[in-house]
């Protein structure tokens, strides 16, 4: 009994995240979508004009891809990976504070893995109001 109480528990636990994060991506609406295929490299890179005050999402389908998003010197600004705690989440938010190219990095996280395609996506909402890096779970 113990058992099945403690299940429900941990599933309707898994639910409210899922629709908590849910309910921030149904905020933004559909840019782009990257199909990510990894033949002999374990990272590929795409670029991508983000405009100024505006919030933009990256969101993966699988959390063993690590995103990070490079401004135009191709310096780290963000990703999902977090250290503290050796995983990815699946989406991170940018608030752009400045109008130019910025560069898009998916990596597998575990190199030997043997899926080759994965599929990222960028979704926007514009008009944000304050201009700051975050990410979905912790700042990097």
């Amino acid at each position: 009994m113990k058992f099945v109480i403690y299940i429900i528990a941990l599933s309707s636990l898994f639910l409210s995240k899922a629709s908590a994060q849910n309910d921030e991506i149904k905020d933004f609406k559909f840019l782009k979508k990257y199909d990510i295929s990894f033949k002999e490299k374990n990272e590929v890179t795409f670029s991508y004009v983000f405009n100024s005050k505006v919030q933009y999402l990256v969101k993966v389908d699988d959390c063993d891809l690590m995103v990070t998003i490079l401004d135009q010197d191709k310096r780290p600004i963000t990703s999902n990976y977090i250290s503290m705690e050796k995983r990815c989440i699946q989406a991170i938010k940018l608030k752009c504070s400045r109008t130019g190219i910025y560069y898009i990095r998916f990596q597998k996280v575990n190199p030997a893995l043997e899926k080759k395609n994965f599929v990222g996506t960028i979704g926007f909402k514009p008009n944000t109001s304050s201009v700051d890096i975050s990410l979905t779970a912790s700042k990097m």
